[in-house]
């Protein structure tokens, strides 16, 4: 499980994160959502020490890896893999070359025909197989945020982070993504923390709903809880109105 404690950030004189407390539990597809600027996608990057919080603590199966230096973190980004909002894919690499470079990096000196061979069996796993030799170039952006997703389960991640996976996509890819994540969850036993603004992916596919505003925890709950919210805040977001209390 991931926990995070009272967790603070500010950057200059922006406060950001004001004491954010909840729990992601295991196997879960857990979804944070809120507007623009709420600090939703600085919060996930503190669980992998990208980001360092100011004040507070986040916990990841009992270790606080939130006082952990480079070396002991370089064993939570094994398990916790972050998928970036943009594929940040290398062009100048195949698809099945950016897949297996975690496994050359961290693979102990595994055979080269063995890592092509694992590398490809993930982009089988993202429906990708049929590119591998292509390059991100001649892709979609719904195509390279698979391949993404096939480079971040490369090392068997135990949690996946995404930041904002269907921003910019069609529906179609979007949906594809959201399939792709449940089968994550479903299948493969991966606890999912998905930031995103996307109401169809928010509402088919969360477990559990955490919404941030103004620095802090607005509401946590299911799908349905969202719903039925009379929250004004709330419901603004869930009824994507232009104008109302997240405004003012």
């Amino acid at each position: 499980m991931i926990s995070f404690r009272e967790v603070s950030k500010r950057f200059g004189s922006k406060v950001v994160l004001d004491g954010v407390t909840f729990d992601v539990p295991r196997g879960e597809i857990s979804f944070i959502i809120g507007a623009s600027g709420a600090g939703k996608s600085v919060l996930i990057k503190h669980v992998t020490g990208f980001v360092r919080p100011d004040g507070g603590e986040i916990w990841l199966d009992g270790v606080e890896v939130s006082r952990l230096d480079e070396r002991a973190l370089a064993s939570v980004r094994k398990r916790c893999a972050l998928v970036f909002q943009h594929a940040t894919l290398f062009d100048s690499q195949s698809c099945l070359e950016n897949v297996a470079l975690p496994l050359e990096k961290h693979g102990r000196s595994r055979p080269r025909g063995e890592i092509l061979a694992r590398a490809r069996d993930l982009l089988t796993r993202v429906h990708m197989e049929a590119f591998a030799d292509r390059f991100p170039s001649e892709l979609g952006e719904g195509m390279k945020k698979r391949v993404a997703i096939a480079r971040a389960l490369a090392l068997e991640p135990e949690y996946v982070l995404f930041d904002e996976p269907t921003t910019g996509l069609d529906p179609v890819n979007a949906r594809r993504v959201d399939r792709l994540i449940q089968t994550l969850s479903r299948e493969g036993g991966v606890t999912s923390l998905v930031v995103s603004h996307d109401l169809t992916s928010i509402f088919g596919i969360a477990d559990r709903i955490v919404m941030l505003y103004k620095g802090r925890v607005r509401l946590i709950g299911s799908p349905d809880d969202f719903r039925q919210s009379d929250d004004p805040v709330v419901r603004q977001f869930v009824r994507g109105e232009a104008e109302g209390p997240m405004d003012a």
